[in-house]
């Protein structure tokens, strides 16, 4: 039969659970006080599981409600009685008897008898000690406080209708408790980020980079470029190399991605081709495009892939057919101002103007698939931007076009540029309040995802960058760094340095951020420009923060239509 004491402290069950053995040090206890009333929980950690520790432990927890214990309920283990002996020669038993608490035991070899307790340590066990890894007592024993404090103030209990523990003691606390009894007399309350929202945290940042559903690269067909554009962070690279994409590295890659869909099974494969310039080098892009397109039916399997060009070299109608045949879904072209300012950040290496090509370019673009058109933000073209949109709707482009604003990053390869132009996040997100609504009054779409909701890309098992020569990186920011490449497509396998990238949670430097859900520790690529060290959290506060809702809603809202633009492969109005 099932029973529930009516107020705090008028029963609470005592246990003992082997917490571990931790190398080295040998093995641990757990002690465990749940009251049966508010299934408020107190544990501490102890290296012997002996009658000595049992007292202790229940000194302890009645120093902490404030001497309130009325009975306590153990098993008959000797650490809590001495069932051969004489009546209350225990060490447990003569505290009771001297502070008047009525010490029960459970039935023999029934543990059931002691359930409440039973259950949290089987709850600890599945949510605590099977998901963390420790190597010394001190650290096992900062986790377990902060897990208790999740349990007590943040976890749902059923049996309580819904409510946690600390939302139970409240309401009994009003009820039952003298005035004089505070909350603070149960638990510590530690001065630490929100565990409940860490736990949920952590489950979604752990899900999102682990997920099997979807597989994916950007692939750069070729190192080499048409443009000399001024903040371009692949000047170094392209400075020393002009590879192209090979056929035999084409082969090798599509090799590659037929052996990872066959182990692990995606739902959704999608690819990015871009460089350099990509459409300087196109034969890969239709030969892997085509492979995959192929193997999606066969494999079941939703396959997609995009092109992010300088939108200077057009496409036949032929091979834009062929292309959205094989699953082309969008094309990303920038454009970074009207056409003086443009042309100053992204000429031909003539030095020549590239806009009035790519106006001609998006034209054709729109006629066979969704066109993004992405527009970096900085000090130095904030102000035209609103011009350039008033342009792209008079030439009848907004209804085919989503626009993307990016705010301009650092860049340790154009640093002169970077510096001297780069937006505060405040101002840029100021600047995007006056844009938005501009935006749309135009008809435009907007894709950017200000925010992103996750972690870094780099951090996720089932995302990759290739070069021209079949090198792999998690990031784009590092390509053509040698010392950052996880391997090879040939080889199908990974270096060593590929498991740290996958481990490294960045984010959990920043626990005390309400906004570290949105931007998880910020761009690796950042990081390491800004600081050398791409492991260090960036802090993105400033772009949140100043933020107005109209902002943060249409960047959730964003991230519902970018989804529909790769699923339809056209932009249309709603």
């Amino acid at each position: 039969m099932r029973y529930e004491k009516k107020k705090p402290f008028e029963m609470v069950h005592i246990d003992v659970r082997y917490a571990g053995n931790l190398k080295g040090q040998g093995r641990v206890y757990q002690f465990t006080a749940i009251d049966d009333a508010t299934r408020v929980v107190y544990v501490e950690l102890y290296r012997k599981k002996t009658a000595s520790n049992s007292l202790s432990f229940l000194e302890h927890a009645m120093e902490i409600s404030k001497g309130r214990i009325q009975s306590i309920l153990t098993d008959n283990g000797l650490e809590f009685t001495n069932i051969r002996g004489a009546p209350d020669s225990h060490n447990i038993d003569k505290f009771c008897l001297k502070n008047h608490i009525k010490h029960k035991l459970t039935r023999k070899r029934r543990p059931q008898t002691n359930g409440k307790v039973e259950r949290f340590h089987r709850t600890v066990g599945e949510e605590f000690y099977n998901r963390n890894f420790y190597l010394s007592l001190q650290e096992l024993g900062e986790g377990l406080k902060k897990y208790v404090e999740y349990y007590n103030k943040c976890r749902p209990h059923t049996d309580l209708k819904g409510l946690t523990p600390y939302e139970k003691l409240k309401e009994l606390q009003g009820k039952t408790v003298s005035k004089d009894f505070k909350v603070s007399n149960i638990y510590p309350l530690y001065n630490i980020f929100d565990f409940c929202i860490m736990y949920k945290q952590r489950y979604l940042f752990q899900k999102a980079k682990f997920s099997t559903n979807s597989f994916g690269a950007m692939i750069l067909t070729t190192f080499d470029c048409n443009f000399k554009c001024e903040y371009c962070i692949e000047n170094e690279v392209q400075s020393t190399r002009r590879e192209d994409m090979t056929d035999e590295v084409s082969r090798n890659i599509i090799n590659w991605f037929q052996i990872n869909i066959k182990e692990r099974r995606p739902k959704v494969v999608e690819l990015i081709f871009y460089g350099g310039e990509p459409l300087l080098n196109k034969t890969p892009i239709f030969d892997i495009s085509r492979s995959l397109f192929e193997s999606s039916s066969e494999k079941s399997f939703n396959f997609s892939f995009s092109i992010s060009t300088n939108g200077s070299i057009g496409l036949s109608s032929q091979e834009m057919e062929e292309l959205k045949s094989h699953g082309l879904k969008f094309v990303q072209v920038t454009l970074d101002g009207p056409e003086a300012i443009h042309n100053l950040r992204r000429p031909y290496k003539s030095g020549e103007g590239s806009f009035d090509d790519i106006l001609v370019n998006l034209r054709k673009f729109v006629e066979f698939a969704a066109v993004i058109v992405r527009i970096n933000i900085d000090k130095g073209n904030a102000s035209k931007v609103s011009e350039l949109l008033d342009l792209l709707s008079n030439d009848g482009l907004a209804s085919n076009i989503s626009l993307d604003f990016s705010p301009r990053i650092k860049s340790g390869l154009a640093p002169h540029f970077c510096d001297a132009n780069m937006m505060p996040d405040k101002t840029f997100t100021d600047t995007l309040k006056l844009l938005l609504p501009k935006a749309r009054k135009l008809g435009f779409s907007v894709v950017r995802r200000f925010v992103e909701i996750g972690p870094c890309l780099l951090t996720s098992e089932s995302q990759f960058v290739i070069d021209p020569i079949g090198d792999m990186y998690k990031c784009s920011g590092f390509v053509g760094r040698k010392e950052f490449s996880v391997g090879n497509v040939k080889d199908h396998h990974f270096k060593s340095n590929f498991i740290g990238f996958i481990i490294m949670d960045r984010w959990e430097q920043c626990l005390d951020c309400p906004y570290v859900p949105l931007y998880g520790g910020g761009c690796a690529y950042e990081s390491f420009v800004t600081f050398g060290d791409y492991t260090k959290k960036l802090c993105k506060k400033a772009l949140f923060f100043g933020a107005t809702m109209d902002v943060l809603v249409n960047s959730l809202y964003n991230n519902v239509k970018i989804q529909e633009i790769m699923r339809e492969g056209t932009w249309k109005k709603s």
